[in-house]
């Protein structure tokens, strides 16, 4: 009596540990995958959508720098032509990463927007001081960077390759730690089906737990928002975080399906058993 006391006590902290380890190495496993990897950043920024409202918007503004100018909108909306947005969201991106000029002000924009220019007074016989070309390309350069290009993200780089290591780091330990408990839980019930309710019951806890927290993340709107210019950037951080606790749930829900199943089909193992040995028990009793 004493022994199967004691067994069940260190099947229930067993259980606890592998709940705890579940939910830490389904987190650190999804981390891994988008907050820790530079490829999931240029996947999630550099889409269509984004690139169709940031042409929307300079064209706005473009619009006042053109009645400001005298100049034609053309001239400074057929940028996107050269300069293909999407195209430049994944530059800007990638140069996070690599410590280039993520605003996208390394003039290129400024030699396009002065050539132009030039080339539109000279082909219209229309007087335009030199300065004054300089300063509507510095403006038109500047609305550029402030709509595609990345602001206040120096400390991205570092974080992906702490997130990297880290959550690599948790997942591996983790799943040590559950391998061990999945050892220590058959070798105390002597390799019987028992075990895995207790295993399984330690999965159920841990996908829960994730489930759960990350809709109170989600719900409370903790870690979903950002810092961060121009806004257009700043809600598609806040997309991306959301983005990263909807891949939380769907794994959570779909271990905690795969951890029922184990359950009951473990459970009705057990119950068979049982009533094996019932059946023996009856039909001895029977004879006597």
């Amino acid at each position: 009596m004493t022994y199967m006391k004691y067994r069940r006590i260190l099947s229930y902290f067993l259980t606890i540990i592998v709940a705890v380890s579940v939910s830490i190495s389904l987190v650190s496993g999804i981390d891994f995958l988008t907050v820790g990897n530079k490829q999931f950043y240029v996947k999630t920024f550099a889409t269509q959508k984004l690139a169709d409202e940031c042409n929307s918007q300079l064209t706005e503004k473009y619009k006042a720098l053109s009645a400001k100018s005298n100049l034609p909108l053309d001239i400074f909306d057929s940028v996107k032509v050269k300069f293909d947005t999407k195209e430049s969201l994944v530059q800007a991106v990638n140069y996070v990463f690599d410590e280039n000029d993520e605003a996208l002000k390394n003039g290129s924009r400024y030699s396009y927007f002065e050539s132009t220019i030039n080339e539109y007074i000279d082909a219209n016989d229309i007087k335009m001081s030199k300065q004054s070309i300089e300063l509507v390309s510095l403006e038109a350069e500047q609305i550029y960077s402030d709509t595609v290009g990345i602001h206040n993200l120096g400390f991205l780089q570092k974080t992906v390759a702490e997130h990297n290591s880290s959550s690599l780091h948790w997942l591996s330990a983790c799943l040590v730690i559950i391998a061990f408990s999945a050892f220590l839980l058959s070798y105390i019930y002597k390799k019987n089906i028992k075990s895995a309710l207790y295993f399984a019951s330690g999965f159920m806890a841990g996908s829960i737990g994730v489930i759960v927290s990350s809709l109170v993340m989600w719900l409370a709107k903790i870690k979903t928002q950002f810092d961060v210019s121009p806004d257009i950037w700043a809600k598609t951080f806040s997309d991306m975080a959301v983005k990263i606790l909807v891949f939380r749930l769907v794994a959570g829900a779909v271990l905690l399906a795969l951890s029922i199943t184990l359950f009951i089909f473990a459970q009705m193992r057990v119950d068979r058993e049982q009533m094996r040995k019932d059946t023996r028990y009856s039909k001895i009793f029977s004879r006597l």
